[in-house]
């Protein structure tokens, strides 16, 4: 393995391809060849380029190698798979290649096809780089922050307010999950759980009828089949929904949630909660009694906990309940993007922390 100095033409912006391959025509390599990796220094995070052997010297067109390295989230271009040779401790480029692959472990496959050619038959979807070198390189971040932990996802939407609404609520958390599906680097880190709920039922006679429906913690596919069995309810009351009865089960369950996971709590709604109880708002209380105050509490205290709100529209009498729903992140509905919300889950990697280049299969 080489590492590329600093002052090398390789670190630099003016990196021209080869002249000499160091390979005739159906004769061994005189240099070996190297596929562009990236380290990340474990203490202070630096991101470094180095290179790591795809053919020895000797080696002869037809030969094949097999390497393996770690994707992480790259642009929409996806990585880059570029090689080179050394003369006398000074890198030369062969070629630059990319690949659009999620995040991961990958098997690299390689065959030496002549002088100066390198071909990447797995995986598939290799294709050659227009890109210059100088912008490659500036895409590169100073330092990599760790790998993004577990993350437990628990979805509250309202599916009341408005079947328009509803649809937008709803669109918005299934194209957030497809995204946060996508772009994971393992399955096993997400979990996500969908919690709708409707109205209160206001008719003494329909006191026994599910507020909240939906599935506990699943994996994204899973998910998603619960969120398209959710469906529009008819409003009775525009003041409020029962927002407190969401947080309740929500509550509930997530103290029951173990292992060292990062919980997220994200609220899709419209109207704010119940009062627990008549209060000069006039605003009907929860028959149930929940205190959507005292519940939020429960989330505030737990470190492990972080709160996400979209709401339909907000305005200055409810903003105090949506700005404890929404510590970590508040939107309104028409403003909020699915990659964006991903990065405030904790499970998407910001644009600024994006890396180009293949890592070395270890940190």
């Amino acid at each position: 393995m080489s590492e590329m100095p600093e002052n090398n033409p390789l670190a630099g912006h003016g990196v021209d391809p080869e002249d000499g391959s160091g390979l005739v025509e159906n004769s061994g390599l005189h240099q070996p060849y190297e596929l562009v990796v990236a380290a990340v220094h474990p203490a202070s995070r630096e991101v470094m380029l180095q290179s790591r052997q795809l053919f020895p010297v000797g080696a002869r067109p037809g030969d094949e190698t097999v390497l393996p390295v770690r994707c992480v989230s790259s642009d929409e271009n996806g990585t880059v798979l570029a090689t080179v040779t050394w003369h006398d401790g000074d890198p030369r480029l062969l070629s630059i290649n990319s690949v659009k692959l999620r995040p991961g472990t990958y098997r690299l496959r390689a065959v030496l096809d002549g002088p100066a050619r390198v071909r990447f038959v797995e995986p598939a979807g290799v294709a050659p780089d227009e890109r210059r070198w100088s912008e490659l390189l500036s895409l590169i971040p100073e330092r990599l922050e760790p790998s993004v932990a577990a993350v437990d996802l628990v979805c509250g939407v309202e599916l009341g307010g408005g079947r328009e609404a509803v649809d937008a609520r709803l669109r918005l958390i299934r194209e957030l999950i497809k995204l946060l599906d996508e772009e994971c680097a393992e399955p096993d880190l997400l979990r996500i759980a969908i919690l709708g709920y409707g109205d209160h039922a206001l008719d003494s006679r329909l006191d026994d009828r599910r507020v909240v429906r939906g599935a506990w913690l699943a994996p994204a596919a899973e998910a998603l089949t619960t969120l398209a069995r959710l469906r529009a309810v008819e409003s009775e009351y525009h003041e409020a929904a029962p927002v407190e009865d969401m947080l309740f089960e929500a509550v509930g369950r997530i103290a029951r949630t173990t292992g060292e996971r990062k919980t997220v709590l994200m609220t899709v709604a419209g109207r704010p909660p119940h009062p627990p109880r008549t209060s000069e708002s006039r605003v009907l209380p929860c028959p149930y009694g929940h205190d959507s105050g005292k519940l939020l509490r429960t989330l505030e205290r737990n470190t492990d906990v972080s709160r996400i709100a979209v709401v339909d529209r907000l305005n200055t009498h409810d903003r105090p309940t949506w700005l404890r729903l929404g510590a970590k992140a508040l939107y309104e509905l028409p403003e909020a993007e699915p990659r964006r919300l991903g990065v405030d889950v904790g499970v998407l990697v910001p644009r600024v922390q994006r890396l180009p280049f293949p890592l070395l299969d270890q940190e």
